[in-house]
Order: C-alpha cells, then sequence, then structure tokens
C-alpha cells in the first residue's frame, strides 16, 4: 500500500522545478520540463495561484512563486531559528538542574514538540519532536492558545471536543477561559495531571524580536516527588534566555 498522492507530489516537484528557475516557466516549458500532460499543469497552476503560491511574471506567460511560498519558508526558518535557540539552553536545564523540558509551537490543530531534552533518570518525556498536543490539556497548550487572539481561542473552546484524559483535564468551555484569563495575567502555565496522571509541567512563553509569542518552553516533574515551584524559576529563566538569543528585549517590546 502506498500512501503518497501523485498529484500533490507532482504539483511539489513543480513548485521546486520554479523555485530553481526565478525568471520563470512557461506552460509549455513546464509540461516539458516535468513530462506532466497540459491540461494537469494548467489545472495546478490556476490552483496555486488562487493561492499566492504562484504568479504570472511580467515577462510574457511565464509563472514565478510567488509570497505564499514565501511566508511558508519564513515561518519554517523562524522555527528553525527557535529550536537552535533553545538547543543550548534546554541542554543546560537538564543536564545542570535534571528536568526534562520541550519546545512546541502553536499550530491551527494543536501545539507541536519541536525539540526536547530528557532529564532526571527515571523521568523522560512522554513524547518524541513531532507530536502534537491538544491546546487544552497541559501547560504549554493552555499556555499558547492564551497567547492567540480571542476569536481562535472561542472556535477552539466551542468548535472541538475537549477530551477528557484524566479526571484532572479541564473540559469546561467557562473554566478554561477562566484559566486563560488567569495564564495571561500570570504570564506563565501550570499543570498537574491533566494530560497524564502523575506528571506536572510549567510553561513560560518564548518571545522573538518584534515581541511576538513563537514558542512555549515546558519543564516537567512528578508530581509526588515535586511542586511546580520547585522547577518554575528554571523554566523562566531558560524561557527569556531563548527569547533573548532571539532579540527580544522586554524594555523595548
Amino acid at each position: 500500500m502506498t500512501y503518497i498522492v501523485p498529484i500533490l507530489k507532482r504539483t511539489l516537484l513543480l513548485l521546486e522545478h520554479l523555485s530553481k528557475h526565478p525568471e520563470g516557466k512557461s506552460i509549455t516549458e513546464l509540461v516539458n520540463d516535468l513530462d506532466i500532460p497540459k491540461t494537469t499543469v494548467f489545472r495546478m497552476l490556476k490552483t496555486l495561484e488562487e493561492g499566492d503560491y504562484v504568479a504570472k511574471s511580467n515577462v510574457g506567460d511565464r509563472y514565478v512563486l510567488s509570497t505564499g511560498c514565501l511566508r511558508i519558508g519564513l515561518a519554517v526558518l523562524e522555527n528553525i531559528t527557535v529550536e537552535k535557540a533553545a538547543r543550548p539552553v534546554m541542554a543546560a536545564i537538564a543536564n545542570t538542574y535534571k528536568i526534562p523540558c520541550k519546545l512546541s509551537i502553536p499550530l491551527a490543530e494543536g501545539v507541536m514538540s519541536i525539540a526536547k531534552e530528557d532529564g532526571r533518570e527515571g523521568l523522560s518525556l512522554l513524547s518524541g519532536i513531532g507530536t502534537i498536543f491538544p491546546y487544552h490539556a497541559g501547560a504549554t497548550g493552555k499556555l499558547l492558545l492564551s497567547f492567540q487572539d480571542d476569536q481562535f481561542i472561542e472556535s477552539i473552546l466551542t468548535n472541538r471536543k475537549l477530551a477528557q484524559f484524566t479526571n484532572r483535564t479541564i473540559t469546561d468551555p467557562d473554566k478554561l477561559r477562566q484559566e486563560i484569563a488567569r495564564i495571561r495575567k500570570d504570564g506563565f502555565a501550570t499543570e498537574s495531571g491533566e494530560y497524564k496522571l502523575g506528571i506536572g509541567a510549567v510553561a513560560y512563553p518564548v518571545f522573538n524580536h518584534k515581541g511576538q509569542v513563537v514558542a512555549g518552553l515546558s519543564g516537567v516533574y512528578l508530581t509526588e516527588q515535586s511542586t511546580p515551584e520547585d522547577i518554575a524559576g528554571y523554566i523562566k529563566q531558560g524561557a527569556a534566555e531563548i527569547s533573548a538569543r532571539l532579540g527580544y528585549n522586554p524594555n523595548k517590546n
């Protein structure tokens, strides 16, 4: 069984081909270069043009990459930059204080882990890089949701099923609104057994040079052995250091 979508693969090949030819390519040239039927190339280009991923050049009937591709590229670049800035800070937290920590970014469907460091022996993070967690369950999800606009927050609270992972998971929209208000006031989020019983976490925001929240740094602890206060200072300091590496100045932003 193959999971490859042929038309999507062809579309990606077309975009990659255009990226190598900034002068643009005509439909006929794309047909010959990629060995794709003309009608298929035409439909692909029209679809991409509608999404602003390609545009017609001012020179002839040539197609070039457009700002939609730039938006995606800049988003990827920013995430890579965040991950690179966070790596040494997270390693120091894990190695020095034996605190497992994770860096996550907000997506439409939830928060995704893009970096992690295991700390204390016997206590490792629950998931690998690329795992997506829901917004309503866990410190990082609640933190990053709190920094979204109100319209997005309401879409999460009213249009999605708020799954209950443990008896501590907040599934009442009104209680989540109260939690979001508290997080916005305090500037950080905590949880104790909301996603997995026995595991707690503390999360602080990571800011870029524009003062925008681009990620969340979280630390994990065993609820039977520690409290949020035991690790909060280290995670707060780590998030501030990563933010500084990204050019954030709290006195100017």
